[in-house]
């Protein structure tokens, strides 16, 4: 058995996000130190959730070969999907608008499974059961 070549690998980062994220963190965690013992834990527990949230959130890997797509989301690659290049019916350049919702997984009518970083461009993959998805990519004509 061979195994899958990696043709295209493109990473987005939503540095916007991260950063009103991480501004928006250090206060919340000061303000709760400066407290009483109970806040302090409050604190621990709020910045832990808040870090996993960017960790997990802020960052999309794409990658495409001779096996399919993989997608790999946050800085340790979870939570990751993979459509196998015979459930791939079709797939194609894409333009995410402006006021498109972008930042995480998202679902619509007209455009299927969302997972994006930020506006711009992106790969449309038709799977063969019907559902679309859309991914954000740097380059998706070489993908």
């Amino acid at each position: 058995m061979s195994t899958p070549t990696t043709v295209y690998t493109s990473r987005a980062t939503n540095w916007p996000f991260l950063a009103v994220a991480s501004a928006l963190a250090l206060p919340m965690i000061w303000m709760g130190l400066t407290g009483t013992d109970r806040s302090v834990t409050g604190t621990f527990v709020v910045a832990g959730v808040i870090v996993v949230g960017i960790a997990m959130s802020t960052s999309l890997r794409v990658t495409a070969g001779t096996g399919g797509v993989t997608v790999r989301s946050g800085l340790l690659g979870l939570p990751r999907w993979t459509f196998p290049i015979d459930r791939i019916a079709h797939a194609e350049p894409a333009e995410l608008a402006p006021w498109a919702m972008v930042g995480g997984l998202w679902w619509s009518s007209r455009d299927g499974l969302r997972i994006t970083q930020r506006t711009g461009p992106a790969l449309r993959l038709r799977l063969t059961d019907g559902r679309r998805v859309t991914l954000t990519v740097n380059e998706p004509e070489v993908a």
